[in-house]
């Protein structure tokens, strides 16, 4: 993906299986095993944000997405790893264990974010989820790089690793922002449902 400045990039699905059954049903595949989505910038610093919409079902359910590949960033075409990647979907995100994110810094909420402050709100599930299976590995080796997971859920058994900050926030809604120092600030506004949390 050739990314030129701030974007904000909504990706849809033809994919519209029932929710539920087979593994298959239950996610929505997005970045199959073995494929690579890559973002490359024009030699200066970017964020992408990734809105990843599934087809809700009769009651307004979404279907959490799959992510089994990798996900990498460069500044520029075969240029040095760098670019804000973010990632959104309505239905939670599964990240399995064949999945790797090499950035500078990422995220990925069951809640919306814009722009470098953020307003985790929308209308997703308050049961939604993120979910880092074992062995998925995240590698953010950048100065001051950060990752962020907001999410009403969140099950964290994967690798990972930050040249700066990790922060996971448990919630149905708040507002987070980036400070200079790379650091994250997250107020949790809505809390999540008992049983829901990290």
């Amino acid at each position: 993906v050739q990314v030129r400045g701030d974007s904000v990039l909504t990706w849809s699905t033809f994919d519209t299986q029932p929710n539920g059954g087979a593994f298959g049903n239950a996610h929505v595949n997005f970045l199959p095993q073995g494929t690579e989505l890559r973002f490359e910038g024009t030699g200066r610093a970017f964020t992408a944000i990734n809105r990843v919409l599934t087809v809700p079902d009769a009651g307004g359910a979404y279907r959490p997405i799959a992510m089994e590949g990798r996900v990498t960033s460069f500044l520029s075409p075969g240029g040095v790893r760098g670019g804000d990647i973010w990632f959104y979907s309505p239905g939670g995100i599964l990240a399995t264990g064949t999945s790797s994110f090499s950035t500078s810094d990422i995220a990925g909420f069951a809640r919306t974010r814009f722009a470098r402050n953020a307003n985790f709100t929308g209308a997703a599930n308050p049961t939604s989820r993120v979910t880092l299976q074992p062995r998925a590995t995240i590698d953010l080796p950048g100065e001051r790089s950060s990752l962020v997971i907001f999410a009403p859920s969140i099950d964290q058994s994967g690798t990972v690793s930050a040249n700066g900050s990790i922060t996971y926030a448990s919630g149905v809604s708040g507002t987070g922002a980036l400070a200079t120092d790379g650091g994250v600030f997250v107020t949790v506004a809505s809390q999540a449902q008992a049983g829901n949390e990290i």
